[in-house]
């Protein structure tokens, strides 16, 4: 099985875009004065862990699918979810991976391979990446 070692900053950027914005909708909110104390998201993926490989099929050298993800639940202020997969450090500059947002506040996990669409059944919402897709488009390093 060919694996791709790019990207532990994939995992960690995920988690850091989780926190933050679901972290932001608990500022503010009825009878506080700033963000909820303990407002922390873990963001998981079963299909590899943090600083590891990530498979082949979630690459350009393989399906390209998205990978499967889970997390813990935001403070009870959330709205909805936002994940960005953002890449700093791509060889031609900032690239963004995946932006999906309007992520229903009840969900706690995305299936392996989201569909590349623009409106998800649940209304979830994708944008554009870097490629200039809808939906998510894995890293693509060279071979």
């Amino acid at each position: 099985m060919k694996t791709t070692k790019l990207v532990p900053v994939l995992v960690a950027v995920m988690g850091v875009a989780l926190v933050l914005l679901c972290a932001e909708t608990a500022m503010a909110g009825p009878g506080t004065d700033g963000p909820v104390p303990d407002a922390k998201i873990t963001l998981t993926s079963t299909a590899f862990t943090e600083g590891g490989l990530i498979p082949a099929q979630y690459t350009c050298h393989g399906t390209d699918i998205s990978p499967p993800l889970a997390w813990t639940a935001g403070p009870a202020a959330t709205k909805s979810y936002v994940i960005l997969v953002h890449d700093p450090d791509a060889p031609g500059g900032a690239f963004a991976h995946w932006v999906i947002y309007n992520i229903p506040k009840t969900a706690g996990t995305l299936g392996a391979g989201v569909p590349t669409v623009k409106i998800l059944p649940d209304n979830s919402r994708q944008g554009r990446n870097s490629f200039g897709t809808i939906g998510y488009a894995g890293p693509c390093p060279p071979a």
